[in-house]
């Protein structure tokens, strides 16, 4: 009997959340007793097509599982007038057959598709913020996530990234709450690993970054709260607080006008630097060298900047809603994210107060090593056990 888990989010060579937390998961179950063989999932039109979207990762990961290719177009199944279709499809209807017949369960890391009547779906919900927050999210993405959450009630068991989520599926959808088990992730174990200076020393070089420095890690969008973050440090400059460069990470988004001001205003006078997107093999050395990361967002399904931080060993500012309070803990400061003065004041306290910065940097390595995608992996084997037994 075969386990089979959609890899399409690991087509091509965009490393999104999704793409970290499926091949993560993979990765980690191929260390655990599963009820059965894993499998690799995919669709492809034409072996030409497999060849040029197969990125560094899928290939790896195909070397140890099997993999399954449906041969039908991609966009039949994953794109939002696809999931629209699937949302509106009768229970009773039939629907085409895309897995074998000794699949016994299909676990959707995303988007949920009704591959088969007979086969039992599993799938992960990593928030609902476009349903409970669409004016942070673009049109588009608001109507895929309400196809998602439409077809969400066909699974058979629901994998939520935290308790946030769950709480929130349990308002929003009729999932019964035995239906939804809370399954956190983990930072990935390259943040864990020992530095070399010499290559932090080469990495800051690169992107012209000096210590001591605030890093900030995310997307330049509206739920990421990035304006009030640059606010928060303008307001450190006019106290006459002299606050250490923020260093921002990751790409600009959308609806960021005001941001990109502040941004802009601040890159004149030298006290901020945009790198946008970077090598996810930067990220250890830019955290680790960093006097703390800032991480005041609005909304997180799970919030993994954070337990990055913690794990390389630095202090973490963020915020006391939605899922970041169950990720950090007592392991960093949380600050209310609407209020430009909290953040501000909780900037100036980490860099003020050496000895609070260590105490949180200490609590933070301890935190962040209770979560593994050991352990990840292994929640998940138990949700593909109690889906078979009641399959059976």
């Amino acid at each position: 009997m075969k386990i089979a888990l959609d890899v399409r989010p690991l087509l091509g060579h965009a490393r999104a959340g999704v793409y970290h937390y499926t091949a993560s998961l993979i990765e980690a179950l191929g260390d655990v007793e599963l009820p059965g063989e894993l499998v690799l999932w995919c669709t492809m039109r034409t072996r030409s097509a497999r060849a040029r979207a197969f990125g560094p990762d899928l290939a790896r990961l195909a070397q140890r599982h099997r993999l399954l290719v449906a041969r039908c177009p991609n966009a039949l199944l994953y794109t939002p007038a696809a999931l629209q279709t699937w949302s509106r499809w009768p229970r009773s209807a039939p629907v085409p057959e895309l897995l074998p017949p000794d699949v016994g369960l299909f676990h959707a890391p995303f988007w949920p598709v009704p591959l088969s009547r007979r086969t039992p779906m599993v799938l992960t919900v990593h928030d609902l913020l476009p349903h409970e927050h669409p004016r942070w999210f673009t049109r588009r993405q608001w109507i895929e996530f309400r196809s998602v959450l439409q077809l969400a009630g066909r699974a058979a068991h629901v994998i939520a990234d935290s308790a946030a989520t769950k709480l929130a599926l349990l308002r929003h959808t009729t999932i019964a709450a035995d239906n939804v088990t809370v399954v956190p992730l983990a930072a990935d174990p390259l943040f864990s690993l020992p530095r070399d200076p010499a290559r932090t020393a080469a990495v800051l070089a690169q992107y012209g970054i000096s210590p001591p420095y605030i890093v900030s890690l995310g997307t330049v969008e509206p739920r990421k709260n990035v304006g009030r973050l640059l606010a928060a440090y303008e307001l450190l400059h006019a106290r006459g607080e002299s606050p250490p460069p923020l260093v921002l990470v990751g790409s600009m988004g959308w609806n960021q006008d005001d941001a990109a001001k502040a941004l802009t205003r601040l890159q004149e006078q030298h006290r901020t630097l945009a790198l946008g997107h970077v090598p996810r093999e930067h990220l250890p050395h830019l955290l680790g060298a960093a006097e703390l990361l800032a991480y005041v967002s609005l909304g997180e399904g799970f919030g993994l900047p954070p337990l990055e931080a913690m794990a390389v060993g630095t202090p973490v500012l963020t915020s006391n809603v939605s899922s970041l309070p169950e990720v950090v803990g007592e392991a960093a400061l949380q600050v209310d994210p609407l209020s430009t003065e909290a953040i501000a004041e909780g900037l100036r306290r980490l860099l003020s107060d050496r000895t609070l910065a260590r105490e949180f940097a200490e609590r933070g390595r301890q935190r962040a090593a209770e979560f593994t995608w050991s352990r990840t992996a292994e929640q998940t084997a138990q949700v593909y056990r109690r889906v078979l037994v009641n399959a059976a």
